[in-house]
């Protein structure tokens, strides 16, 4: 059998392998933060026909005679050259300008994007708007209610990279005040000492027992109360005391009610932090809310492409190198924008054109190849 044909058939298989990755680069021409892949080819183990020989002092050297057995897929590559930047106005979307890729947690899986078009969900966390994945980085203070007055925001310096949270923007919300039952005190029951008044509850606990006697004072000058209690005794049946005072001489100032601020808008810095501006209607402050975490790698075209515009590690990528925007060789953020495909499509005709011409030159080399069968079949007539 002719080895042409199997040659042959081997460049068919290349070539339509180069047209489905072709094909796949212009699907996603308008794909946000999309890589374009390419083809290269190799040769096949090749049959030699005859080794080479080595040069003597009455005769030359001879090359080999191999003759090769087709080609084969090399490798599929990415190229991780940047795409172009499109403005949208919408303030979740980000670019990577440079090196990095967004952190994302998709069901509890770490992943890895260059596609920045992000939204808020109900719940104000920053998230991917196709899968639900949330944005991760670094969160400042949410434990912390919002000061209209301060605006002094936290040491962005002292960041710990290796715990990540997913960004939300409905922080500063103050926590709900818990109410549980009282038991009154007859003013009978308090004792004036001086500036103070004692009020003690002495009790016998069991059979024989000691007197128990927990006391509260109250410092009429400073407005506090202090209560005291033995830590040594057991404790049986505990009560919850609430201390009114009432007809004490002070001066009587009225307050203003202020109400709670909320956020009412934010903005997203170069370095990735995260500002939001908090108002109440009458008074309004900015503090910075978190910072997004920007991932590097030492080889980018070794990320394993998941889908859905995520990478995850690969043997050959190298571990993730997690910080913010603009350090160690990241890249900066352009808040407002998103990167498109790096997809270009004279590139991609040109090269359909390559691989058409070169799928039709093998198509042909099996016709041939037939004829000449053919040919030696015909020989018996």
């Amino acid at each position: 059998m002719l080895r042409s044909l199997y040659s042959a058939i081997s460049g068919l298989k290349n070539h339509q392998v180069k047209m489905d990755v072709i094909g796949n680069n212009i699907a996603n021409v308008n794909t946000t933060g999309f890589k374009r892949s390419r083809v290269t080819f190799s040769t096949m183990l090749s049959q030699t026909m005859k080794g080479a020989g080595s040069p003597s002092a009455n005769q030359g050297g001879t090359n080999p005679s191999q003759i090769g057995l087709g080609s084969m897929v090399s490798s599929i590559d990415q190229i991780m050259t940047p795409g172009s930047s499109q403005s949208t106005g919408k303030d979740t979307d980000m670019m990577i300008q440079g090196k990095g890729f967004f952190v994302l947690q998709n069901n509890g899986e770490t992943v890895y994007s260059r596609a920045g078009a992000f939204t808020q969900d109900d719940d104000g966390t920053l998230t991917e708007p196709g899968t639900g994945a949330k944005v991760m980085g670094h969160m400042y203070g949410m434990e912390k209610s919002v000061d209209l007055i301060s605006t002094t925001d936290e040491d962005e310096s002292k960041i710990d990279w290796t715990t990540l949270e997913a960004i939300k923007f409905n922080i500063g919300e103050n926590p709900p005040y818990v109410l549980s039952e009282a038991t009154k005190i007859p003013p009978d029951a308090w004792v004036k000492s001086g500036d103070e008044w004692v009020y003690s509850n002495p009790s016998l606990i069991g059979v024989n027992a000691t007197t128990t006697a927990p006391s509260a004072t109250f410092d009429a000058t400073r407005g506090t109360i202090t209560v005291t209690t033995d830590p040594t005794k057991p404790a049986s049946d505990a009560d919850i005391y609430t201390f009114t005072i009432t007809n004490l001489d002070g001066k009587d100032t009225d307050g203003k009610d202020i109400p709670l601020a909320t956020l009412t808008s934010f903005s997203v810095d170069s370095k990735g932090a995260i500002t939001g501006v908090y108002s109440n209607g009458e008074a309004s402050a900015s503090r910075v809310i978190g910072q997004v975490a920007i991932a590097s790698f030492s080889n980018d075209a070794g990320l394993q492409n998941l889908g859905n515009s995520f990478y995850a590690a690969s043997n050959n990528s190298g571990q993730a190198s997690i910080g913010g925007a603009g350090e160690d060789g990241r890249g900066n953020i352009v808040p407002s924008t998103v990167e498109m495909s790096n997809v270009d499509l004279s590139q991609e005709f040109t090269d359909m054109i390559v691989t058409q011409r070169g799928f039709q030159a093998n198509s042909r080399v099996i016709t041939v190849s037939d004829s000449l069968l053919q040919e030696l079949i015909d020989l018996k007539r």
